[in-house]
């Protein structure tokens, strides 16, 4: 096996400019497909994302005379998975940070944290990198002119897409920390958000019922209403089909482009294999040297296309703004069938060299 690896090595030397561009065909099939299915994940996170901003199952209501205090009254409710005011963000323009609001049961739900106290504050990691602070450090906040030294509780990873490519900063903190700012923005609405399994169009009643009981001087009205879980998980459904289409169909193409590559090579070196066959090299030898060699240069052009797809994919990424998310097992993949092309798309034409007459074969020449 040591020979005919070397002997495939040095005919893939000793023809560089074919195998060059053998290689080549491969690696832009490659990387085409890691370029794409990168990409695309990451344009399918904003859309997910995005979708998950409009709220899986949730209501919105909006009230005169409504009070923070709402938020925490309704979270009480047991279908109720988190509350929150709509566009409940502080924007401290010294610190060059956006600080939402948020109650301890919605820090819980994001999977950010299960603790968050009128003093505590949770940055995000870009933040935390840049202000060079960590967990248990002091962080100055200015809301309304007011200064605030906060506790970081914790540094959270940003899964939001999109509030990436806004090139912003950051920080949750408790509403309450952000009255009576918070005061004013409540007039927007507050978005109720309900366990997947709940149906809001049932509980609505009873929770406009309990805003009314809690708080009798508010005049709350209903400006969203309706089950929206299984459509988004429709959407999601459906979006992931699409992405995996795209991958298969890259695939697809680039295998048709290895098989077209092998096929042109074998038919390329049948003469040469004659020429090996007249000198009495055996059928089995061949079929070997062959094959390794299909796979060198499958393995070579596999390696180069994932480094091209991953250069290629940031590149377009910083253009369009699209995040590119890699998975280590996709790329594995990937890599694993652009060699496997290669060594299946050069058994045939290998066997069938290497069952040719050693004067037709060397007529090939």
């Amino acid at each position: 096996m040591t020979v005919e690896i070397y002997l495939a090595i040095k005919t893939i030397i000793r023809n560089k400019e074919k195998s060059f561009f053998s290689i080549l065909g491969i690696m832009l099939g490659v990387a085409t497909t890691v370029a794409i299915l990168s990409i695309s994940s990451g344009g399918k996170l904003i859309i997910e994302n995005d979708l998950s901003s409009i709220g899986e199952n949730r209501i919105i209501v909006k009230g005169t005379g409504a009070k923070l205090e709402d938020i925490y009254n309704i979270e009480k409710m047991p279908f109720v998975k988190f509350a929150t005011i709509q566009g409940m963000g502080y924007e401290d323009s010294e610190n060059k940070v956006i600080a939402y609001g948020i109650t301890e049961k919605m820090l819980e739900a994001k999977n950010i944290g299960n603790r968050l106290e009128k003093n505590d504050i949770y940055l995000e990691e870009d933040l935390a990198r840049e202000k060079n602070k960590n967990i248990g450090d002091k962080f100055q906040i200015n809301i309304n002119g007011r200064r605030e030294w906060l506790d970081i509780r914790g540094i959270y990873i940003e899964k939001n897409p999109l509030r990436k490519i806004k090139g912003k900063n950051y920080a949750i903190v408790n509403s309450n920390i952000l009255k009576p700012y918070s005061d004013s923005m409540i007039k927007n609405g507050l978005i109720i958000t309900l366990n997947e399994e709940e149906d809001s169009k049932e509980l609505t009643p009873l929770i406009m019922a309990q805003l009314r009981r809690i708080n009798p001087s508010g005049r709350y009205e209903l400006i969203e209403e309706g089950n929206q879980a299984g459509i988004v998980r429709n959407i999601k459904k459906n979006l992931s089909i699409f992405i995996a289409a795209i991958g298969g169909i890259s695939l697809i193409i680039g295998g048709a482009s290895i098989s077209n590559l092998m096929a042109s090579i074998v038919k390329e070196r049948t003469g040469y294999i004659g020429i090996l066959m007249a000198m009495g090299t055996s059928k089995e030898r061949i079929f070997k040297l062959f094959l390794i060699e299909s796979g060198l240069l499958a393995f070579i052009g596999g390696t180069l296309g994932v480094i091209g797809g991953i250069i290629i994919s940031i590149l377009i990424s910083k253009v369009i703004g699209i995040p590119a998310i890699y998975s280590f097992e996709k790329i594995v993949v990937i890599f694993l069938v652009s060699i496997s092309m290669g060594i299946v798309f050069g058994i045939i034409p290998a066997k069938k060299a290497s069952n040719m007459n050693a004067i037709d074969a060397m007529k090939e020449n």
